[in-house]
């Protein structure tokens, strides 16, 4: 006899499991970290999503799960203003995706806030 699934079954399948809400945005970062021998690398590539727990990068070039790494996300100025503003952070590698033009890892990083004069804020301010 076969057996179907409920439609409560089916609906938990697809329920979200991530913890903060993402935001789509596709902005510079610049990321290092050290390999398996100690040397530093960097590389860049385009955020896909950010959130106040992380975020997700699209490069060419992929840290191993599990990595230490710092970033430099930068964020386009808002109405004209003449100052730039940088998110900083490090964090780990927890995820790596090779797939194409959508290759790229996701990263638990702990985000601040710097403004082109050298302010420092946390992460409430810009990206909640």
């Amino acid at each position: 006899m076969a057996r179907t699934l409920s439609a409560e079954v089916l609906a938990g399948v697809n329920r979200e499991l991530r913890k903060a809400k993402r935001y789509p945005l596709r902005v510079p970062v610049t990321f290092c970290w050290e390999d398996e021998g100690g040397i530093l690398q960097e590389a860049q590539g385009t955020t896909l999503d950010i959130s106040d727990r992380g975020l997700f990068v699209i490069s060419d070039l992929l840290p191993q799960v599990g990595t230490h790494l710092e970033v430099d996300v930068y964020l386009p100025s808002v109405r004209g203003e003449p100052k730039s503003v940088r998110l900083r952070g490090e964090g780990k590698v927890v995820r790596a995706t090779k797939k194409g033009p959508e290759s790229g890892f996701g990263a638990e990083v702990a985000l601040q806030t710097e403004i082109s004069g050298g302010s420092v804020f946390g992460t409430g301010g810009l990206i909640n």
